[in-house]
């Protein structure tokens, strides 16, 4: 039999027979009994719970179990921190000496997730970087996140890794300024038709007029909005961005309280009995303000 396989930075690998992963340990490229899921569905276990027979009972349970249409994730780019937006909101906790159940804990998470078929979300498998010569450092590192991607600029980044005996969970909401198109357009827009119109009609008093005038009105037009975005916001392009309607924040709080719920259903279908601690105050994107 072959199997799918946990290896020293936590990534599924393989597949792979029983043979070929012991020659991986003796090479000293795993650890001594990984984590292991046959490739035919199941239960993740130690190596050596499936080569005693021990783990065959569970793998078929957990088999018959509905599982997640696995399109419903996409292959997701490594993201530079420093680009990623406001961070809106986090949660953090760390489960006790569960290292071992951390790819189970990875799969069922994502399983539970795509299930819930959220509107206008979309789910990635990616990476966050972050360091290297901007933050004065040599070397970026780059991790391995869960993304949930909402069509009105938030990001939640979901990490699910070991840190020494434990499983340290997060996640992060992050929140990009998109931008206004419609203001971008009827302000930039019209001072463009006016000059190309000015320049077509150089020779023609009567059209280089009328591009004189449309592209006065654009001139005028983005400066009223470049005002009125320092009196409301002190932002001379406050208006040039999209701003999240009450409904926005709603749905972005229910796609952070979905992850929330999801990992606390993961950990219990991983057979970790510790209970992750509950996040109370979920804030849906509102950025902090100065008072």
């Amino acid at each position: 039999m072959k199997y799918y396989y946990a290896d020293n930075q936590n990534n599924t690998a393989g597949p792979a027979t029983s043979e070929e992963i012991r020659k991986f340990i003796t090479d000293g490229m795993l650890g001594g009994d990984p984590m292991v899921v046959p490739i035919n569905g199941g239960e993740w276990n130690r190596l050596s719970v499936f080569e005693n027979g021990a783990g065959a009972g569970s793998a078929v349970a957990a088999h018959n179990r509905p599982v997640a249409d696995p399109s419903a994730w996409f292959r997701g780019p490594a993201l530079a921190y420093k680009n990623m937006g406001a961070l809106t909101d986090s949660y953090s906790d760390v489960l006790d000496n569960q290292a071992a159940n951390a790819p189970g804990l990875q799969k069922y998470f994502c399983e539970r997730l795509a299930q819930r078929g959220m509107p206008k979300v979309a789910l990635l498998d990616g990476a966050i970087t972050d360091g290297g010569l901007w933050a004065g450092t040599l070397i970026a590192e780059t991790r391995n996140y869960f993304f949930a991607s909402t069509k009105s600029g938030a990001l939640l980044a979901v990490r699910i890794a070991p840190f020494g005996n434990d499983i340290y969970i997060s996640w992060h909401l992050f929140v990009q300024r998109l931008i206004n198109w419609l203001v971008v357009l009827a302000t930039f827009g019209l001072m463009a038709l006016g000059g190309i119109l000015m320049y077509v009609g150089r020779r023609e008093e009567g059209l280089f007029g009328l591009g004189a005038a449309i592209a006065g009105l654009g001139g005028v037009l983005f400066w009223v909005v470049v005002l009125l975005g320092i009196v409301a916001a002190r932002s001379p392009f406050h208006f040039f961005f999209k701003l999240l309607s009450f409904h926005d924040h709603e749905d972005i709080r229910a796609a952070s309280t979905a992850v929330q719920n999801s990992l606390i259903e993961s950990a219990e279908l991983a057979g970790i009995k510790t209970k992750l601690r509950p996040k109370e105050v979920f804030v849906g994107g509102i950025r902090p303000r100065g008072i």
